[in-house]
């Protein structure tokens, strides 16, 4: 006569079903570890999970090993680990979003001891004691799946857990009754159908929920980073929001700030130069200070609004031939009165048939800042030079000064935008941000080039820079 696949089952020896559930929890460990990895779902709860995983696989190996091993292991050591790890099990899932619910946590662990004593107490009957463990497995589940219920959050895996644990539960306390009524011939070892059945269904309904619970977790996970997105695009439409009242805020600044301190800067050079025979060295020295203080937040003013449109993407990048030559000559041309009050001589040694594949813009503001730091930091009488070098298809530039030079650290910091560094003061106090130099670096190296500087303490300083080589038509 044909058995049927539950008739087969139900014949499985109990150490066999055993060994089985003891694979699949590992399994679960595995898998569930690696998710949480892979996933960087690190939370505590899912450390309780995993504990709990363990401490119910070495409750069933101790149950497996009845006989083999001590019976304080292989009963009363394994039915509480069995007992815990229902109660730790419970603990985690409903604790899916991180929230930890004290009294309901410490009721499963109250449970789960209480019943426990009094299985041990029962110790010399075998029925009672299973009564015991058995309605202490379905009041932690009952009220587990009832707490998962009453949650809020609309989780589909939520409520399929949920029911399993009531399931599971009304399995138990159906079993428990059973035991209860047959109790003088009942026998775990014996392979009785009722525990043959719990066997069964404890493999589907154990790894069913540990599934459920990793699907809802990566469910959990993906309605979180959903919530994130959103977040995200909110912050970023106000960002765009911050970004045009910075942008308007910038052009007050081009237009309501640029313009006078510039005419104003003009003015007082114009004084400084053409009526210094008819003012007293007190007054001269006042336009003196007023014209190098209105050149230098002029110099400020430029540097913002250049770094400002450069980092919004406002300087379109246009590279052309261009001649170095002439570059070099105009800004020397707007340093010479700085350059003259200090009685220092600049010498442009560039070629004047050399011309360069650049955008004129930004190599103007480069050759700007650099001859105006070169100035800056010279002492009286001095000399600088500007010279050039060719490196296959690039030409070298220098800049060098006879000024006060850098130390190394200053040197290694000078162009990082976000380096605590020590902006120093010019040799006749003129003042600076450090600002023109991260503009610089930007500037070079959009248009292919590289820039880097060798510098002592009192030995001067020379601002090398690469460009890309243009030949004549």
């Amino acid at each position: 006569m044909r058995l049927s696949i539950l008739q087969l089952l139900m014949n499985f020896d109990y150490k066999s079903i055993l060994f089985f559930i003891v694979l699949t929890n590992i399994s679960i460990i595995v898998i569930f570890s690696y998710v949480m990895v892979i996933k960087n779902l690190q939370r505590w709860f899912l450390v309780v999970f995993l504990i709990s995983k363990v401490l119910h696989t070495l409750g069933l190996v101790g149950v497996a090993m009845r006989g083999i091993i001590p019976d304080l292991l292989s009963i009363h050591f394994s039915n509480f680990f069995l007992l815990i790890s229902s109660a730790a099990i419970a603990i985690s899932i409903i604790s899916y979003d991180g929230e930890f619910s004290p009294k309901l946590s410490y009721s499963l662990i109250f449970t789960s001891i209480l019943f426990f004593i009094g299985r041990t107490i029962l110790k010399d009957n075998l029925a009672y004691r299973s009564v015991a463990q058995t309605l202490g497995e379905v009041i932690i589940y009952g009220i587990s799946g009832i707490a998962l219920f009453y949650r809020k959050e609309k989780l589909y895996l939520k409520s399929f857990i949920a029911v399993t644990f009531l399931f599971y539960s009304l399995f138990q306390l159906f079993r428990s009754y059973v035991i209860f009524n047959i109790r003088e011939e009942y026998s775990f070892f014996n392979g009785s159908s009722i525990d043959s059945v719990y066997l069964i269904i404890s493999v589907f309904i154990v790894n069913i929920n540990n599934i459920g619970f990793i699907l809802m977790l990566l469910e959990i996970n993906e309605i979180e980073l959903s919530k994130k997105n959103i977040l995200i695009a909110a912050d970023r439409e106000e960002l765009k929001v911050l970004n045009q009242t910075k942008d308007k805020f910038f052009s007050i600044i081009a237009h309501d700030l640029r313009s006078p301190i510039g005419t104003m800067s003009e003015m007082l050079t114009i004084i400084n130069t053409s009526f210094k025979d008819e003012l007293s060295d007190s007054m001269l020295k006042i336009f003196k200070v007023l014209n190098d203080s209105a050149k230098n937040t002029f110099s400020l003013i430029e540097n913002l609004l250049t770094w400002s449109r450069s980092q919004s993407g406002a300087i379109r990048f246009s590279p052309q031939k261009i001649n170095l030559f002439e570059i070099i000559k105009n800004n020397i041309n707007l340093n010479l009165y700085s350059a003259q009050d200090k009685n220092i001589t600049i010498e442009n040694r560039i070629d004047r048939e050399i011309f360069v594949y650049v955008d004129f813009s930004m190599i103007d503001a480069v050759v700007r800042n650099l001859l105006n730091n070169a100035v800056k930091y010279t002492f009286d009488n001095g000399v600088i030079v500007i010279s050039h070098s060719f490196l296959e298809n690039k030409v070298k530039v220098s800049i060098s000064d006879s000024g006060i030079g850098m130390s190394n650290e200053t040197v290694g910091n000078l162009f990082k935008p976000n380096s605590s560094r020590i902006v120093k003061i010019g040799t006749k106090g003129e003042k600076g941000t450090g600002l023109g130099l991260v503009l610089c670096k930007e500037f070079i190296e959009k248009n292919e080039g590289e820039i880097w500087v060798e510098s002592s303490e009192g030995n001067g300083s020379t601002f090398y820079f690469t460009l890309p080589f243009a030949t004549i038509d």
